[in-house]
């Protein structure tokens, strides 16, 4: 008797041993396919992560295209460009001719300036005469206003006007 229960407790025993060590082989087996599956899903995050840093390059490279135009467009547009549409002319015939339009323009704009000086000597006369009515003088303070809001118009093309001509005299 004493043999049989040491035969059923070394069966026992091996019985034990035997499923303890099959489930350490499937524990293997498990370990396995799952570093397989985090192998997968690492080089599926690593092919995301790769597109989407093409994707934003791309984006920042259209970005840029689109900076670059926006720059070239407005270096463009800087300037008077004056001597772009100067036909036949070479560019000091062309700067000449400019120049003697600037000239015959500040005649005109001297002319507007003397008829303004009349303007307002003939409001200061007016303004000195003592029978005048309220609604008079509300007028001649208002033609004063736009007597200097023509005078200042005036002055800035003048300023225009005689750089046009230094530049043309520079150019000769």
């Amino acid at each position: 008797m004493k043999k049989m229960k040491v035969v059923q407790l070394v069966l026992v025993s091996m019985l034990f041993m035997a499923t303890s060590f099959s489930m350490a082989q499937g524990k293997g087996k498990d370990l396995e396919v799952k570093k397989e599956k985090m192998e997968k899903k690492m080089d599926e995050t690593r092919e995301q992560g790769k597109e989407k840093a093409k994707e934003k390059s791309e984006e920042a490279k259209e970005k840029m295209k689109e900076a670059k135009e926006k720059v070239k467009d407005a270096k463009e547009n800087e300037g008077n460009a004056y001597g772009k549409d100067k036909g036949d002319l070479s560019g000091k015939e062309f700067g000449k001719e400019r120049s003697e339009k600037a000239k015959e323009t500040l005649k005109k704009l001297d002319e507007q300036e003397v008829r303004i000086n009349e303007m307002e000597n003939k409001l200061k006369e007016a303004k000195q005469n003592k029978n005048l009515s309220q609604e008079q003088l509300e007028k001649i303070n208002k033609a004063e206003e736009k007597v200097k809001a023509t005078r200042e118009k005036l002055e800035k093309a003048k300023q225009n006007t005689q750089m046009q001509v230094q530049e043309g005299s520079s150019q000769e």
